[in-house]
């Protein structure tokens, strides 16, 4: 089938898979909980601290706007990316839940020969594990995690940069960040609610 469409760009949490929180996001999930035990104890043995003066640092991290590592790599001057991989070693089984339809249609994707591209959020440790876990290794033609950004849309103004922004697709459940961003810059995107939405993209492709 002929299609303009060349280039897809995945989102990962939410849309290849949900999680075990509030409305099967992060927020109050086991990932949320591991993350900021994590997050103490390396406050905790950093600092060489009470647990209650380690608290009131991790709640001053959490009020960050782009999130605890920005806060947290700051104050003890550390990169994000090591920061990630002490607090984010965190195993996805029983985390990770409802991605055997994603797996599927991305692999029908990539069967027709689209540039399949994942940009996600999570740091590259999560990032890896989970897309060994789930079974999409080796699909992707690209990978962009949060230790290489700090924003989405500096991604999707790179991607405009080297491919026609018609020819792109990018998909992803959050409007704010995987949506209206692509948008602006004249992205095709497609809005999910589930991963069980993700065979309407057929329909497009």
């Amino acid at each position: 089938m002929t299609t303009k469409i060349k280039t897809i760009v995945f989102d990962m949490d939410g849309t290849l898979y949900q999680i075990d929180g509030n409305n099967n996001g992060y927020k109050n999930s086991s990932l949320e909980k591991n993350v900021h035990k994590n997050a103490l104890r390396f406050i905790l043995k950093t600092e060489n601290c009470t647990k209650k003066e380690a608290k009131v640092i991790l709640n001053l991290a959490l009020k960050d706007k782009i999130g605890i590592s920005n806060f947290l790599s700051k104050k003890y001057s550390i990169s994000r990316e090591n920061y990630f991989n002490v607090i984010w070693d965190i195993s996805p089984a029983e985390i990770v839940q409802n991605f055997e339809i994603a797996v599927q249609i991305v692999n029908q994707i990539k069967a027709l020969g689209l540039n399949l591209i994942l940009l996600t959020a999570a740091p590259k440790i999560w990032q890896k594990t989970v897309i060994e876990y789930i079974g999409l290794n080796n699909v992707f033609d690209e990978i962009y995690a949060a230790d290489s950004f700090t924003d989405k849309e500096e991604i999707f103004k790179k991607l405009s940069q080297k491919f026609s922004t018609k020819s792109i697709l990018s998909i992803g459940d959050q409007l704010e960040t995987d949506i209206k961003p692509a948008s602006k810059l004249g992205f095709l995107t497609f809005l999910v609610k589930t991963p069980n939405d993700l065979p309407l993209i057929l329909k497009l492709i």
